[in-house]
């Protein structure tokens, strides 16, 4: 008896469907290579929070720290001064730039693990790891070593690149903050003392090249010379000042006579900035406790502004020596907009820098000399504020009266004067025309200001200031002045 399976017999496949099956392996086998060939760039996975040392040993230990970019390669090499530049012992180094490069040898941590290239078909390229953007080797004074790969940013939201370590197959994730010291050419490590200037004390601004603009100061205010003569809003220049109080430079490159000025944009520069700053005396104390005084006399300063370097960086000329610097810095010389810091209230000056002002409109006119006297209390006695310095009135009279007037509604009016403020600027191409609505001259002991008001529009007067027609004021507001004339 012959035995007889149970099982189904298997049917062949049709000629159709295994010619589709055969296109399906053929497709399948294409997408495994293109998965093996593609870019594999992959972000640090969220579920691997655990941080791992990749440099971790006391910066006293560390003999030498070899840096290479694409740019240069130097090595720092422990010596008994401190560490130096091999090759360049003599050359003085920014120690903080030095610190900042040690501090990260000391104590260099990975924020992530992506992936061990042991275990995945890998291309170190796609990460810019072969080669590597930048490596930083590190000798310890026992003779070991250790050596960091650092390469692309990767797509974290917190900035950070990818990186590896000598002796290990994955890849790591490491702030891009912490890589940053080490992206720089040894000529930046060169030392230098930055600019040191004193925004009160600066008084004269001149910039020539892409603009023309020339400013000084006087105790009434900023004045423009160039390339107009207007008056400056104070807070405005007060802002241009502080940032060049904070003028920095990046890096020193070398004296003007040692390079080549041409290589950086600065043989003919766009921007030549001439700065003044004025007299002033430096106190301090000696040693021994005793106090001590010392004239500076006023000094002058020079900057040039070169080509671009990448785009957040730009090279100078500053006293005779070419610098980098961070355009976040420096590059306010570039957007100045002379427009936007003239006066829009030309009525600036303070009453305690006030001698006369003299009003001139239609069928009105009127003159007011100020005077500051002592403030007298009720006992007669002279009024001083909690400092003991003496407190001052202001005494208003009117042209052609003997005894002063009511000095608070000289005072009140005057306020609303100040408060005159522009509604708007005059196109370039407008002409005056026409005889002026009202006339008003402000003196002191430093300035003479004319301000006159012409016809611009039925709503609006042009303001000329010293003859200069920059902005538009409101004729109800000029009449509400002139109606109520002290």
């Amino acid at each position: 008896m012959q035995n007889v399976s149970k099982k189904k017999p298997r049917k062949g496949i049709g000629k159709r469907k295994g010619a589709l099956l055969l296109l399906l392996c053929i497709a399948l086998a294409a997408a495994g290579v293109y998965v093996l060939r593609r870019p594999l760039v992959l972000p640090p996975p969220a579920d691997n929070p655990v941080k791992e040392a990749l440099l971790s040993r006391p910066v006293e230990e560390i003999a030498a720290v070899t840096v290479e970019t694409q740019a240069d390669r130097f090595t720092l090499i422990r010596k008994e001064a401190g560490f130096r530049l091999l090759g360049r012992e003599n050359m003085e180094l920014q120690q903080s730039a030095v610190d900042a490069m040690l501090n990260a040898c000391g104590e260099w941590t990975a924020e992530k693990t992506v992936l061990d290239a042991g275990e995945e078909p890998v291309n170190l390229a796609d990460f810019s790891l072969e080669p590597p953007l930048l490596r930083v080797a590190v000798s310890y004074l026992d003779g070991t070593e250790a050596a960091l790969w650092v390469g692309a940013v990767t797509p974290d939201n917190i900035p950070q690149r990818y990186c590896m370590k000598a002796g290990d197959g994955r890849i790591f994730s490491v702030l891009a903050d912490d890589a940053e010291p080490f992206f720089r050419e040894q000529e930046a490590l060169r030392a230098f003392t930055q600019p040191s200037l004193r925004a009160d004390l600066v008084d004269r601004i001149t910039v020539s090249g892409d603009m023309d603009i020339d400013m000084h100061y006087t105790p009434s205010g900023w004045l423009l010379d160039q390339p107009i003569r207007y008056p400056l809003d104070k807070t405005r220049v007060d802002a241009l000042l502080q940032k060049i109080e904070n003028m920095g430079f990046d890096a020193y490159l070398g004296d003007a006579g040692e390079v080549e000025l041409a290589d950086w944009g600065l043989a003919s520069p766009d921007l030549r900035v001439t700065l003044t700053q004025g007299a002033t005396v430096v106190t301090g104390e000696t040693q021994d406790g005793e106090s001590f005084s010392v004239d500076v006399p006023p000094q002058t300063f020079t900057l040039a502004l070169g080509r671009s370097s990448g785009e957040s960086a730009l090279y100078v000329l500053w006293e005779g020596g070419v610098y980098r610097a961070s355009r976040f810095v420096l590059g306010f010389w570039q957007e100045i907009d002379v427009d936007r810091l003239l006066l829009r209230e030309p009525v600036n000056f303070l009453v305690n820098d006030l001698n006369r002002v003299s009003v001139t409109a239609q069928d009105k006119e009127a003159a007011y000399t100020v005077e500051m006297v002592e403030s007298i209390t009720q006992n007669n006695q002279i009024a001083t504020d909690e400092y003991g310095r003496v407190l001052y009135d202001a005494e208003v009279r009117r042209a052609g009266e003997k005894e002063p007037m009511d000095a608070e509604t000289f005072l009140a009016w005057y306020q609303r004067l100040a408060a005159l403020r522009a509604a708007g600027a005059v196109p370039g191409d407008w002409t005056v025309n026409g005889d002026p609505r009202c006339r008003i001259v402000i003196e002191n002991d430093n300035l003479t200001r004319e301000i006159a008001f012409v016809p611009y529009d039925d709503l609006h007067s042009a303001m000329l200031v010293d003859g200069v027609c920059r902005f538009y004021v409101s004729n109800a507001a000029l009449q509400s002045l002139i109606d109520d004339l002290p």
